[in-house]
């Protein structure tokens, strides 16, 4: 029973960690030091969902041409931040305060960039395929197949890449990455998708 409790209590931690919560700090019963904790990582959604919003926009034309082409805008950003998360996770659990080799991370590089591979495009020939299907336009589908297979293997490098990062300059990985890749991830994985989109249309 404790040791399920530990796992839980690791699992949750985990979570935590991930938007930019600290475990201990998740219960606090001071809103505003909690506010003042929390708000400098949703400034990362904050600034991803603006740049996005300038992206989408940049891209009216196609958009207009081809209304089809929102529909699959939640499955692209989702399956991206999804993908980036999985890869954060395992990346965290990289031993603390030791900074990976050479040989370790071109490891988890070329690790990441196979599995990456693979996911996007199992996603991205399923979705593609349900496009396809549904909508009966080849150029959807195969934008759908490209966006988000290109979004999916740049998202989970990211996941890796970031917490790196941040280790080497110091920065505490726990609270930072979770944020920060996810907001990227979404960022990439949009421009792949309605750059494709705009040069297929």
């Amino acid at each position: 029973k404790e040791i399920n409790e530990l796992m839980i209590s690791s699992q949750r931690d985990d979570l935590f960690q991930l938007v930019g919560i600290r475990n201990a700090t998740a219960g606090s019963q001071r809103p505003f030091t909690a506010f003042r904790q929390r708000i400098p990582w949703l400034g990362c959604s904050l600034l991803a969902g603006i740049i996005a919003a300038f992206l989408t926009g940049s891209y009216q034309e196609t958009l207009n041409k081809y209304v089809a082409l929102a529909f699959f805008f939640p499955v692209v950003l989702n399956l991206g931040e999804s993908v980036s998360a999985q890869s954060l996770s395992l990346a965290l659990h990289h031993p603390q305060g030791k900074a990976p080799t050479l040989r370790e991370a071109l490891k988890s590089i070329y690790f990441e960039l196979f599995t990456g591979s693979l996911l996007g495009l199992a996603c991205g020939t399923t979705i593609g395929a349900v496009a396809l299907a549904w909508l009966g336009n080849i150029r959807v589908a195969i934008c759908l197949m490209g966006g988000i297979f290109g979004g999916v293997l740049i998202s989970a490098l990211m996941g890796l890449i970031v917490p790196t990062v941040l280790r080497h300059f110091g920065k505490e990985p726990q609270i930072a990455a979770g944020p920060i890749a996810l907001a990227g991830s979404d960022i990439i994985s949009l421009c792949f998708y309605l750059s494709l989109a705009h040069w297929l249309m």
